[in-house]
Protein backbone atom coordinates (compact mmCIF):
# COMPACT_ATOMS: atom_id res chain seq x y z
CA UNK A 1 0.00 0.00 0.00
CA UNK A 2 1.48 3.36 -0.98
CA UNK A 3 1.38 6.48 1.18
CA UNK A 4 -1.61 7.97 -0.60
CA UNK A 5 -3.57 4.74 -0.09
CA UNK A 6 -2.55 4.66 3.57
CA UNK A 7 -3.86 8.18 4.08
CA UNK A 8 -7.08 7.20 2.32
CA UNK A 9 -7.46 4.17 4.59
CA UNK A 10 -6.77 6.32 7.64
CA UNK A 11 -9.58 8.67 6.67
CA UNK A 12 -11.99 5.77 6.45
CA UNK A 13 -10.98 4.44 9.85
CA UNK A 14 -11.44 7.69 11.79
CA UNK A 15 -13.66 7.42 14.86
CA UNK A 16 -15.36 10.79 15.16
CA UNK A 17 -15.79 12.37 18.58
CA UNK A 18 -19.28 12.92 19.91
CA UNK A 19 -20.95 15.63 17.84
CA UNK A 20 -22.70 18.71 19.08
CA UNK A 21 -26.50 19.23 18.97
CA UNK A 22 -26.48 21.48 15.85
CA UNK A 23 -28.93 20.73 13.05
CA UNK A 24 -28.71 20.97 9.27
CA UNK A 25 -31.50 21.30 6.70
CA UNK A 26 -31.71 18.38 4.28
CA UNK A 27 -31.72 19.49 0.66
CA UNK A 28 -33.92 16.53 -0.25
CA UNK A 29 -36.70 16.82 2.32
CA UNK A 30 -36.34 20.34 3.70
CA UNK A 31 -36.47 18.74 7.15
CA UNK A 32 -34.04 19.39 9.99
CA UNK A 33 -31.52 16.66 10.72
CA UNK A 34 -28.61 16.52 13.13
CA UNK A 35 -25.06 17.29 12.10
CA UNK A 36 -24.20 13.81 13.37
CA UNK A 37 -26.59 12.20 10.88
CA UNK A 38 -25.29 14.32 7.98
CA UNK A 39 -21.72 13.35 8.81
CA UNK A 40 -22.69 9.69 8.97
CA UNK A 41 -24.29 10.03 5.54
CA UNK A 42 -21.14 11.70 4.24
CA UNK A 43 -19.01 8.85 5.53
CA UNK A 44 -21.26 6.33 3.77
CA UNK A 45 -20.80 8.27 0.54
CA UNK A 46 -17.03 8.24 1.04
CA UNK A 47 -17.00 4.49 1.61
CA UNK A 48 -19.00 4.11 -1.60
CA UNK A 49 -16.42 6.19 -3.45
CA UNK A 50 -18.68 9.20 -3.95
CA UNK A 51 -16.31 11.90 -2.77
CA UNK A 52 -18.00 14.84 -4.51
CA UNK A 53 -21.37 14.30 -2.79
CA UNK A 54 -19.65 13.65 0.55
CA UNK A 55 -17.92 17.03 0.26
CA UNK A 56 -21.28 18.71 -0.37
CA UNK A 57 -22.59 17.28 2.92
CA UNK A 58 -19.46 18.29 4.87
CA UNK A 59 -19.76 21.84 3.56
CA UNK A 60 -23.46 21.90 4.47
CA UNK A 61 -22.49 21.15 8.06
CA UNK A 62 -19.93 23.98 7.93
CA UNK A 63 -22.50 26.37 6.47
CA UNK A 64 -24.54 25.81 9.61
CA UNK A 65 -21.55 25.81 11.95
CA UNK A 66 -18.30 27.09 10.34
CA UNK A 67 -16.13 25.94 13.24
CA UNK A 68 -17.46 22.35 13.40
CA UNK A 69 -14.24 20.50 14.29
CA UNK A 70 -15.29 17.06 13.02
CA UNK A 71 -16.58 18.35 9.68
CA UNK A 72 -13.36 20.29 9.23
CA UNK A 73 -11.32 17.24 10.12
CA UNK A 74 -13.21 14.92 7.76
CA UNK A 75 -13.06 17.44 4.94
CA UNK A 76 -9.30 17.57 5.51
CA UNK A 77 -9.09 13.80 5.13
CA UNK A 78 -11.18 13.97 1.97
CA UNK A 79 -8.80 16.55 0.49
CA UNK A 80 -5.83 14.34 1.39
CA UNK A 81 -7.63 11.43 -0.23
CA UNK A 82 -8.22 13.35 -3.46
CA UNK A 83 -4.66 14.63 -3.78
CA UNK A 84 -5.22 18.19 -2.53
CA UNK A 85 -2.89 18.36 0.49
CA UNK A 86 -2.59 22.16 0.54
CA UNK A 87 -6.36 22.50 1.00
CA UNK A 88 -6.34 19.64 3.48
CA UNK A 89 -3.77 21.48 5.57
CA UNK A 90 -6.04 24.51 5.97
CA UNK A 91 -8.97 22.36 7.11
CA UNK A 92 -6.85 20.47 9.64
CA UNK A 93 -5.43 23.73 11.00
CA UNK A 94 -8.95 25.09 11.49
CA UNK A 95 -10.05 21.85 13.16
CA UNK A 96 -7.16 22.01 15.62
CA UNK A 97 -8.16 25.54 16.63
CA UNK A 98 -11.50 24.12 17.77
CA UNK A 99 -10.26 20.76 19.06
CA UNK A 100 -6.62 21.04 20.04
CA UNK A 101 -4.55 17.89 20.57
CA UNK A 102 -6.88 15.65 18.59
CA UNK A 103 -4.62 12.74 17.52
CA UNK A 104 -6.51 11.96 14.30
CA UNK A 105 -6.43 15.58 13.22
CA UNK A 106 -2.73 15.83 14.06
CA UNK A 107 -2.20 12.70 11.96
CA UNK A 108 -4.15 14.19 9.06
CA UNK A 109 -2.24 17.45 9.22
CA UNK A 110 1.10 15.59 9.25
CA UNK A 111 -0.03 13.47 6.29
CA UNK A 112 -0.77 16.64 4.31
CA UNK A 113 2.67 18.01 5.19
CA UNK A 114 4.23 14.73 4.03
CA UNK A 115 2.39 14.91 0.72
CA UNK A 116 3.65 18.48 0.25
CA UNK A 117 7.23 17.37 0.87
CA UNK A 118 7.57 19.13 4.23
CA UNK A 119 9.18 16.03 5.70
CA UNK A 120 10.70 17.47 8.88
CA UNK A 121 7.43 19.13 9.87
CA UNK A 122 5.57 15.93 9.03
CA UNK A 123 7.86 13.96 11.37
CA UNK A 124 7.06 16.35 14.20
CA UNK A 125 3.35 16.06 13.48
CA UNK A 126 3.32 12.26 13.45
CA UNK A 127 5.36 12.15 16.64
CA UNK A 128 2.80 14.39 18.32
CA UNK A 129 -0.05 12.21 17.04
CA UNK A 130 1.68 9.15 18.50
CA UNK A 131 2.24 10.88 21.84
CA UNK A 132 -1.50 11.65 21.95
CA UNK A 133 -2.57 8.19 20.78
CA UNK A 134 0.20 5.56 21.03
CA UNK A 135 -2.05 2.74 19.77
CA UNK A 136 -2.80 4.36 16.38
CA UNK A 137 -0.76 2.20 13.91
CA UNK A 138 -1.17 4.39 10.83
CA UNK A 139 0.75 7.21 12.55
CA UNK A 140 3.73 4.88 12.86
CA UNK A 141 3.33 3.90 9.18
CA UNK A 142 3.52 7.48 7.95
CA UNK A 143 6.19 8.51 10.46
CA UNK A 144 8.46 5.70 9.26
CA UNK A 145 7.77 6.75 5.65
CA UNK A 146 8.75 10.35 6.43
CA UNK A 147 11.94 9.21 8.17
CA UNK A 148 12.83 7.05 5.16
CA UNK A 149 12.47 10.10 2.91
CA UNK A 150 14.90 11.94 5.20
CA UNK A 151 17.25 8.93 5.17
CA UNK A 152 17.03 8.73 8.94
CA UNK A 153 17.00 4.99 8.52
CA UNK A 154 17.78 3.79 12.05
CA UNK A 155 14.92 5.93 13.35
CA UNK A 156 12.62 4.61 10.62
CA UNK A 157 13.39 1.01 11.57
CA UNK A 158 12.87 1.80 15.26
CA UNK A 159 9.56 3.54 14.49
CA UNK A 160 8.34 0.56 12.48
CA UNK A 161 9.29 -1.78 15.32
CA UNK A 162 7.42 0.42 17.83
CA UNK A 163 4.38 0.35 15.59
CA UNK A 164 4.61 -3.42 15.16
CA UNK A 165 4.53 -3.78 18.94
CA UNK A 166 1.07 -2.19 18.71
CA UNK A 167 -0.05 -3.91 15.49
CA UNK A 168 2.15 -6.96 14.73
CA UNK A 169 0.50 -7.74 11.38
CA UNK A 170 0.36 -4.22 9.96
CA UNK A 171 1.59 -4.63 6.38
CA UNK A 172 2.43 -0.93 5.99
CA UNK A 173 4.82 -1.13 8.94
CA UNK A 174 6.35 -4.43 7.83
CA UNK A 175 6.93 -3.10 4.31
CA UNK A 176 8.33 0.23 5.55
CA UNK A 177 10.71 -1.56 7.88
CA UNK A 178 11.94 -3.57 4.90
CA UNK A 179 12.36 -0.37 2.85
CA UNK A 180 14.47 1.24 5.57
CA UNK A 181 16.53 -1.90 6.11
CA UNK A 182 17.21 -2.21 2.40
CA UNK A 183 18.35 1.41 2.14
CA UNK A 184 20.56 0.89 5.19
CA UNK A 185 22.24 -2.06 3.48
CA UNK A 186 20.62 -4.63 5.79
CA UNK A 187 19.54 -6.76 2.85
CA UNK A 188 18.91 -10.04 4.68
CA UNK A 189 16.81 -8.24 7.29
CA UNK A 190 14.90 -6.47 4.50
CA UNK A 191 14.19 -9.79 2.78
CA UNK A 192 12.79 -11.13 6.06
CA UNK A 193 10.58 -8.04 6.52
CA UNK A 194 9.16 -8.24 2.99
CA UNK A 195 8.50 -11.96 3.42
CA UNK A 196 6.66 -11.18 6.67
CA UNK A 197 4.54 -8.63 4.79
CA UNK A 198 3.62 -11.20 2.17
CA UNK A 199 2.83 -13.81 4.83
CA UNK A 200 0.10 -11.44 6.05
CA UNK A 201 -0.97 -10.19 2.62
CA UNK A 202 0.25 -12.34 -0.31
CA UNK A 203 -1.12 -9.91 -2.90
CA UNK A 204 0.77 -6.90 -1.50
CA UNK A 205 2.33 -5.84 -4.79
CA UNK A 206 4.70 -3.23 -3.40
CA UNK A 207 6.18 -5.70 -0.90
CA UNK A 208 6.52 -8.40 -3.54
CA UNK A 209 8.28 -6.02 -5.89
CA UNK A 210 10.50 -4.82 -3.02
CA UNK A 211 11.32 -8.42 -2.16
CA UNK A 212 12.41 -8.98 -5.75
CA UNK A 213 14.70 -5.94 -5.61
CA UNK A 214 16.22 -7.10 -2.31
CA UNK A 215 16.81 -10.61 -3.65
CA UNK A 216 18.41 -9.07 -6.72
CA UNK A 217 20.80 -7.07 -4.53
CA UNK A 218 21.63 -10.25 -2.62
CA UNK A 219 22.58 -11.97 -5.88
CA UNK A 220 19.58 -14.31 -5.94
CA UNK A 221 18.62 -13.47 -9.52
CA UNK A 222 16.27 -16.37 -10.25
CA UNK A 223 14.37 -15.81 -7.00
CA UNK A 224 14.15 -12.10 -7.84
CA UNK A 225 12.76 -12.79 -11.30
CA UNK A 226 10.17 -15.11 -9.76
CA UNK A 227 8.91 -12.24 -7.60
CA UNK A 228 8.76 -9.74 -10.48
CA UNK A 229 6.90 -12.28 -12.63
CA UNK A 230 4.47 -12.87 -9.75
CA UNK A 231 3.80 -9.12 -9.58
CA UNK A 232 3.07 -9.07 -13.32
CA UNK A 233 0.72 -12.05 -12.93
CA UNK A 234 -1.15 -10.21 -10.16
CA UNK A 235 -1.04 -6.90 -12.00
CA UNK A 236 -0.24 -7.15 -15.74
CA UNK A 237 0.02 -3.33 -15.83
CA UNK A 238 2.89 -3.06 -13.35
CA UNK A 239 5.42 -0.99 -15.28
CA UNK A 240 7.85 -1.10 -12.34
CA UNK A 241 7.88 -4.91 -12.34
CA UNK A 242 8.58 -5.04 -16.07
CA UNK A 243 11.50 -2.66 -15.65
CA UNK A 244 12.93 -4.58 -12.69
CA UNK A 245 12.60 -7.82 -14.63
CA UNK A 246 14.70 -6.29 -17.42
CA UNK A 247 17.37 -5.30 -14.89
CA UNK A 248 17.54 -8.90 -13.71
CA UNK A 249 19.41 -9.79 -16.90
CA UNK A 250 17.32 -12.49 -18.57
CA UNK A 251 16.93 -12.54 -22.35
CA UNK A 252 13.90 -10.38 -23.24
CA UNK A 253 10.58 -12.21 -23.44
CA UNK A 254 8.63 -11.34 -26.65
CA UNK A 255 5.36 -11.61 -24.72
CA UNK A 256 6.59 -9.09 -22.17
CA UNK A 257 7.73 -6.74 -24.93
CA UNK A 258 4.28 -6.95 -26.52
CA UNK A 259 2.59 -6.34 -23.17
CA UNK A 260 4.76 -3.28 -22.48
CA UNK A 261 4.10 -1.84 -25.92
CA UNK A 262 0.37 -2.34 -25.38
CA UNK A 263 0.58 -0.56 -22.02
CA UNK A 264 2.37 2.37 -23.62
CA UNK A 265 -0.34 2.59 -26.25
CA UNK A 266 -2.99 2.93 -23.54
CA UNK A 267 -3.90 6.50 -22.65
CA UNK A 268 -4.02 6.35 -18.85
CA UNK A 269 -0.70 5.89 -17.08
CA UNK A 270 1.47 7.90 -14.76
CA UNK A 271 4.55 9.68 -16.03
CA UNK A 272 6.76 7.38 -13.97
CA UNK A 273 5.05 4.28 -15.37
CA UNK A 274 5.65 5.56 -18.89
CA UNK A 275 9.33 6.15 -18.07
CA UNK A 276 9.67 2.64 -16.62
CA UNK A 277 8.15 1.16 -19.77
CA UNK A 278 10.31 3.18 -22.14
CA UNK A 279 13.50 2.35 -20.24
CA UNK A 280 12.50 -1.34 -20.08
CA UNK A 281 11.76 -1.46 -23.80
CA UNK A 282 15.02 0.35 -24.50
CA UNK A 283 16.95 -2.29 -22.56
CA UNK A 284 15.02 -5.10 -24.25
CA UNK A 285 15.57 -3.88 -27.79
CA UNK A 286 19.23 -3.12 -27.03
CA UNK A 287 19.77 -6.75 -26.01
CA UNK A 288 17.97 -7.95 -29.13
CA UNK A 289 20.15 -5.78 -31.36
CA UNK A 290 17.35 -3.41 -32.46
CA UNK A 291 19.49 -0.39 -31.62
CA UNK A 292 17.56 2.38 -33.39
CA UNK A 293 14.33 1.27 -31.73
CA UNK A 294 16.13 1.00 -28.39
CA UNK A 295 17.46 4.55 -28.72
CA UNK A 296 13.97 5.82 -29.55
CA UNK A 297 12.68 4.40 -26.26
CA UNK A 298 15.61 5.69 -24.19
CA UNK A 299 15.13 9.11 -25.75
CA UNK A 300 11.38 9.08 -24.96
CA UNK A 301 12.05 8.05 -21.37
CA UNK A 302 14.49 10.90 -20.81
CA UNK A 303 12.19 13.45 -22.42
CA UNK A 304 9.51 12.47 -19.89
CA UNK A 305 11.83 12.91 -16.89
CA UNK A 306 11.13 16.29 -15.31
CA UNK A 307 12.21 15.50 -11.75
CA UNK A 308 13.64 18.60 -10.14
CA UNK A 309 15.28 21.51 -11.90
CA UNK A 310 16.84 21.00 -15.33
CA UNK A 311 20.61 20.72 -15.67
CA UNK A 312 22.34 24.12 -15.77
CA UNK A 313 25.68 23.74 -17.62
CA UNK A 314 26.81 27.30 -16.85
CA UNK A 315 26.16 26.93 -13.11
CA UNK A 316 27.96 23.58 -13.02
CA UNK A 317 31.01 24.98 -14.82
CA UNK A 318 31.12 27.85 -12.32
CA UNK A 319 30.93 25.37 -9.44
CA UNK A 320 33.88 23.41 -10.84
CA UNK A 321 35.81 26.66 -11.32
CA UNK A 322 35.20 27.50 -7.67
CA UNK A 323 36.41 24.10 -6.44
CA UNK A 324 39.60 24.37 -8.49
CA UNK A 325 40.21 27.90 -7.21
CA UNK A 326 39.60 27.11 -3.53
CA UNK A 327 41.41 23.77 -3.40
CA UNK A 328 44.71 25.01 -4.78
CA UNK A 329 48.08 23.42 -4.32
CA UNK A 330 48.86 26.21 -1.89
CA UNK A 331 45.89 25.29 0.34
CA UNK A 332 47.12 21.71 0.68
CA UNK A 333 50.68 22.85 1.34
CA UNK A 334 49.54 25.20 4.11
CA UNK A 335 47.45 22.49 5.77
CA UNK A 336 49.77 19.54 5.39
CA UNK A 337 49.60 17.18 8.36
CA UNK A 338 46.05 18.12 9.34
CA UNK A 339 43.15 15.72 9.60
CA UNK A 340 42.23 12.32 11.01
CA UNK A 341 44.99 9.71 10.63
CA UNK A 342 42.67 6.77 9.88
CA UNK A 343 43.65 4.57 6.92
CA UNK A 344 40.34 2.71 6.95
CA UNK A 345 38.48 4.68 4.25
CA UNK A 346 38.89 3.73 0.59
CA UNK A 347 36.98 5.99 -1.80
CA UNK A 348 35.96 4.73 -5.25
CA UNK A 349 34.90 7.66 -7.41
CA UNK A 350 34.20 8.65 -10.99
CA UNK A 351 31.25 9.12 -13.28
CA UNK A 352 28.24 6.85 -12.69
CA UNK A 353 28.51 3.75 -14.91
CA UNK A 354 32.30 4.07 -15.10
CA UNK A 355 33.20 0.76 -13.42
CA UNK A 356 32.95 1.78 -9.77
CA UNK A 357 30.79 -1.24 -8.88
CA UNK A 358 33.20 -3.63 -10.62
CA UNK A 359 36.16 -2.15 -8.73
CA UNK A 360 34.33 -2.37 -5.41
CA UNK A 361 33.43 -6.00 -6.09
CA UNK A 362 37.12 -6.74 -6.63
CA UNK A 363 38.31 -4.99 -3.46
CA UNK A 364 35.42 -6.33 -1.37
CA UNK A 365 36.40 -9.89 -2.32
CA UNK A 366 39.60 -9.44 -0.33
CA UNK A 367 39.29 -10.91 3.21
CA UNK A 368 40.76 -7.75 4.76
CA UNK A 369 38.43 -5.37 2.94
CA UNK A 370 34.73 -4.54 3.16
CA UNK A 371 32.60 -2.95 0.44
CA UNK A 372 30.02 -0.69 2.06
CA UNK A 373 28.47 0.55 -1.21
CA UNK A 374 27.25 4.06 -1.94
CA UNK A 375 27.12 5.85 1.39
CA UNK A 376 25.52 9.15 2.50
CA UNK A 377 28.43 9.95 4.83
CA UNK A 378 30.03 12.68 2.73
CA UNK A 379 26.67 14.40 2.25
CA UNK A 380 26.33 14.54 6.02
CA UNK A 381 29.83 15.94 6.38
CA UNK A 382 29.20 18.57 3.69
CA UNK A 383 26.11 19.77 5.56
CA UNK A 384 28.10 20.46 8.74
CA UNK A 385 31.42 21.79 7.41
CA UNK A 386 30.75 25.48 8.03
CA UNK A 387 29.31 24.82 11.48
CA UNK A 388 32.26 22.62 12.46
CA UNK A 389 34.75 25.25 11.30
CA UNK A 390 32.76 27.95 13.11
CA UNK A 391 32.14 30.31 10.22
CA UNK A 392 28.99 31.53 8.43
CA UNK A 393 30.85 31.27 5.11
CA UNK A 394 29.41 28.53 2.91
CA UNK A 395 31.36 25.60 1.49
CA UNK A 396 33.80 25.58 -0.28
CA UNK A 397 34.93 29.12 0.57
CA UNK A 398 34.89 28.24 4.27
CA UNK A 399 37.99 26.07 3.65
CA UNK A 400 40.08 29.21 4.10
CA UNK A 401 39.16 29.02 7.81
CA UNK A 402 39.83 25.29 8.28
CA UNK A 403 42.08 24.59 11.26
CA UNK A 404 43.66 21.39 12.51
CA UNK A 405 41.00 20.66 15.13
CA UNK A 406 38.17 21.05 12.62
CA UNK A 407 39.93 18.92 10.00
CA UNK A 408 40.43 16.12 12.55
CA UNK A 409 36.86 16.35 13.83
CA UNK A 410 35.41 16.20 10.30
CA UNK A 411 37.59 13.23 9.41
CA UNK A 412 36.64 11.34 12.57
CA UNK A 413 32.98 12.11 11.93
CA UNK A 414 33.29 10.53 8.50
CA UNK A 415 35.04 7.43 9.91
CA UNK A 416 32.29 7.05 12.54
CA UNK A 417 29.65 7.23 9.83
CA UNK A 418 31.54 4.77 7.63
CA UNK A 419 31.84 2.25 10.44
CA UNK A 420 28.16 2.63 11.35
CA UNK A 421 27.27 1.37 7.88
CA UNK A 422 29.62 -1.58 8.20
CA UNK A 423 29.27 -2.88 11.77
CA UNK A 424 30.13 -6.41 10.59
CA UNK A 425 33.46 -5.18 9.19
CA UNK A 426 35.25 -4.67 12.51
CA UNK A 427 38.21 -6.78 11.36
CA UNK A 428 38.52 -5.07 7.96
CA UNK A 429 41.59 -2.93 7.35
CA UNK A 430 39.82 -0.99 4.59
CA UNK A 431 36.16 -0.08 4.08
CA UNK A 432 35.15 1.28 0.71
CA UNK A 433 32.65 4.02 -0.07
CA UNK A 434 31.85 3.89 -3.77
CA UNK A 435 29.56 6.88 -4.17
CA UNK A 436 30.72 8.03 -7.63
CA UNK A 437 29.88 11.70 -7.05
CA UNK A 438 32.46 11.96 -4.29
CA UNK A 439 34.87 12.98 -7.04
CA UNK A 440 33.50 16.47 -6.36
CA UNK A 441 34.60 16.24 -2.72
CA UNK A 442 38.17 14.97 -3.03
CA UNK A 443 39.64 18.25 -1.84
CA UNK A 444 37.80 18.11 1.48
CA UNK A 445 38.44 14.37 1.75
CA UNK A 446 42.19 14.92 1.37
CA UNK A 447 42.23 17.61 4.07
CA UNK A 448 40.22 15.70 6.65
CA UNK A 449 41.48 12.18 5.78
CA UNK A 450 45.02 12.63 4.42
CA UNK A 451 45.75 8.88 4.61
CA UNK A 452 42.59 7.77 2.83
CA UNK A 453 43.06 6.09 -0.53
CA UNK A 454 41.12 7.15 -3.63
CA UNK A 455 40.50 5.03 -6.71
CA UNK A 456 39.34 7.01 -9.73
CA UNK A 457 37.41 4.93 -12.28
CA UNK A 458 37.55 6.17 -15.85
CA UNK A 459 35.78 4.86 -18.93
CA UNK A 460 35.57 5.68 -22.63
CA UNK A 461 33.58 8.96 -22.69
CA UNK A 462 31.08 7.85 -25.35
CA UNK A 463 30.38 4.51 -23.65
CA UNK A 464 30.20 6.12 -20.22
CA UNK A 465 27.85 8.93 -21.25
CA UNK A 466 25.61 6.67 -23.29
CA UNK A 467 25.32 4.25 -20.37
CA UNK A 468 24.23 7.15 -18.14
CA UNK A 469 21.67 8.25 -20.72
CA UNK A 470 20.26 4.72 -20.87
CA UNK A 471 19.95 4.38 -17.09
CA UNK A 472 16.84 5.17 -15.02
CA UNK A 473 18.59 6.57 -11.96
CA UNK A 474 16.51 6.51 -8.79
CA UNK A 475 18.08 9.79 -7.69
CA UNK A 476 17.66 12.88 -9.81
CA UNK A 477 20.75 13.23 -12.00
CA UNK A 478 19.46 16.02 -14.21
CA UNK A 479 22.49 16.02 -16.48
CA UNK A 480 21.79 12.43 -17.57
CA UNK A 481 18.49 13.38 -19.23
CA UNK A 482 20.10 14.68 -22.44
CA UNK A 483 23.13 13.71 -24.48
CA UNK A 484 24.40 17.28 -24.43
CA UNK A 485 23.92 17.46 -20.65
CA UNK A 486 25.74 14.22 -19.84
CA UNK A 487 28.51 15.14 -22.28
CA UNK A 488 29.03 18.52 -20.63
CA UNK A 489 29.01 16.96 -17.16
CA UNK A 490 31.54 14.33 -18.23
CA UNK A 491 33.87 16.98 -19.62
CA UNK A 492 33.70 19.04 -16.42
CA UNK A 493 34.24 15.93 -14.29
CA UNK A 494 37.34 15.16 -16.35
CA UNK A 495 38.62 18.74 -15.88
CA UNK A 496 38.20 18.53 -12.11
CA UNK A 497 39.86 15.13 -11.93
CA UNK A 498 42.90 16.46 -13.80
CA UNK A 499 43.14 19.13 -11.09
CA UNK A 500 42.89 16.59 -8.25
CA UNK A 501 45.53 14.39 -9.88
CA UNK A 502 47.84 17.43 -10.03
CA UNK A 503 47.43 18.56 -6.39
CA UNK A 504 46.84 15.11 -4.81
CA UNK A 505 48.92 12.71 -6.93
CA UNK A 506 49.89 10.21 -4.23
CA UNK A 507 46.36 9.66 -2.95
CA UNK A 508 44.71 8.79 -6.28
CA UNK A 509 44.95 5.62 -8.37
CA UNK A 510 43.38 5.90 -11.84
CA UNK A 511 41.80 2.72 -13.18
CA UNK A 512 40.62 2.61 -16.78
CA UNK A 513 37.63 0.33 -17.27
CA UNK A 514 38.87 -0.93 -20.63
CA UNK A 515 42.29 -1.86 -19.18
CA UNK A 516 40.67 -3.62 -16.22
CA UNK A 517 38.47 -5.67 -18.54
CA UNK A 518 41.38 -6.55 -20.83
CA UNK A 519 43.98 -7.20 -18.11
CA UNK A 520 41.91 -8.31 -15.16
CA UNK A 521 44.56 -9.91 -12.98
CA UNK A 522 47.28 -7.32 -13.52
CA UNK A 523 44.91 -4.42 -12.82
CA UNK A 524 43.33 -6.20 -9.84
CA UNK A 525 46.78 -6.75 -8.34
CA UNK A 526 47.57 -3.06 -8.87
CA UNK A 527 44.36 -2.07 -7.08
CA UNK A 528 45.00 -4.34 -4.09
CA UNK A 529 48.60 -3.16 -3.82
CA UNK A 530 47.42 0.45 -3.82
CA UNK A 531 45.11 -0.44 -0.94
CA UNK A 532 48.20 -1.53 0.99
CA UNK A 533 47.28 -5.21 1.21
CA UNK A 534 48.75 -8.55 0.19
CA UNK A 535 47.27 -10.17 -2.89
CA UNK A 536 44.45 -12.72 -2.50
CA UNK A 537 43.17 -14.89 -5.37
CA UNK A 538 39.59 -14.36 -4.19
CA UNK A 539 39.77 -10.97 -5.89
CA UNK A 540 39.64 -12.70 -9.28
CA UNK A 541 36.34 -14.41 -8.37
CA UNK A 542 34.60 -11.14 -7.42
CA UNK A 543 31.32 -12.22 -9.06
CA UNK A 544 30.95 -14.99 -6.46
CA UNK A 545 31.26 -12.64 -3.49
CA UNK A 546 28.41 -13.02 -0.99
CA UNK A 547 27.62 -9.35 -0.51
CA UNK A 548 24.74 -7.08 -1.35
CA UNK A 549 25.05 -4.83 -4.40
CA UNK A 550 22.70 -1.86 -4.39
CA UNK A 551 23.59 -0.03 -7.58
CA UNK A 552 22.36 0.06 -11.15
CA UNK A 553 25.06 -2.51 -12.03
CA UNK A 554 23.54 -5.15 -9.75
CA UNK A 555 23.27 -7.80 -12.50
CA UNK A 556 26.68 -7.13 -14.03
CA UNK A 557 28.34 -7.39 -10.61
CA UNK A 558 27.26 -11.06 -10.46
CA UNK A 559 28.88 -11.94 -13.79
CA UNK A 560 32.52 -12.64 -14.67
CA UNK A 561 34.20 -9.78 -16.53
CA UNK A 562 32.79 -9.45 -20.05
CA UNK A 563 33.58 -7.16 -22.97
CA UNK A 564 30.13 -6.50 -24.43
CA UNK A 565 29.89 -3.07 -22.76
CA UNK A 566 33.03 -1.88 -24.53
CA UNK A 567 32.56 0.22 -27.68
CA UNK A 568 28.81 -0.10 -27.26
CA UNK A 569 28.51 3.44 -28.58
CA UNK A 570 29.20 2.21 -32.12
CA UNK A 571 25.69 0.72 -32.27
CA UNK A 572 24.28 4.21 -31.70
CA UNK A 573 26.81 6.27 -33.65
CA UNK A 574 24.31 8.02 -35.88
CA UNK A 575 22.47 9.42 -32.83
CA UNK A 576 25.50 10.81 -31.02
CA UNK A 577 26.23 14.18 -32.62
CA UNK A 578 24.96 16.19 -29.58
CA UNK A 579 27.12 14.06 -27.29
CA UNK A 580 30.25 14.39 -29.42
CA UNK A 581 29.76 18.14 -29.59
CA UNK A 582 29.37 18.44 -25.80
CA UNK A 583 32.50 16.32 -25.30
CA UNK A 584 34.46 18.48 -27.71
CA UNK A 585 35.01 15.62 -30.15
CA UNK A 586 35.15 16.23 -33.90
Amino acid sequence: MNRKQRRSQAAKNIKSPKLGPGSVTSSNTGQKTTSEQVLRDAQKLLLAGNQAEAEILYRRVLDAKPNHAVALQHLGFLKNQTGQPAEALSFFAAALVEDADNPETEFGRASALLALGHNESAVQGFEKAISLKPDYPVSYVNLSAALIRLRRLDEAIDTADRGLAVAPDNVGLLNNRGDAQQLAGQIENAIASFRSTLAVKPDHLEARNNLGVALQKAGEMEAARTQFEAVITLNPKSAQAYYNLCLAGRKPDPDHIGAMEALLAEGEKSQRDAMNLHFALGLSHDRLGAFDLAFEHFNSANELDDRGAPYDPKAHTEAIDQLISVFSGGLFAERAGMGCASETPLFIVGMPRSGTTLVEQIVASHPKMHGAGELPCMRRIMSQVSKEIGTPTAYPDCMASLDAASATALGQSYVDCLESFAPEASSALRISDKLPGNFLNLGLIALMLPRARIIYCRRNPLDNCLSCYFQFFTSNLAYSRSLSGVGHYYREHERLMRHWETVLPSQILTVDYETLVGEQEAESRRIIAFAGLEWDDECLAFHKAKRAVSTASVWQARQPIFTTSMKRWRHYERHLEPLREALGQD
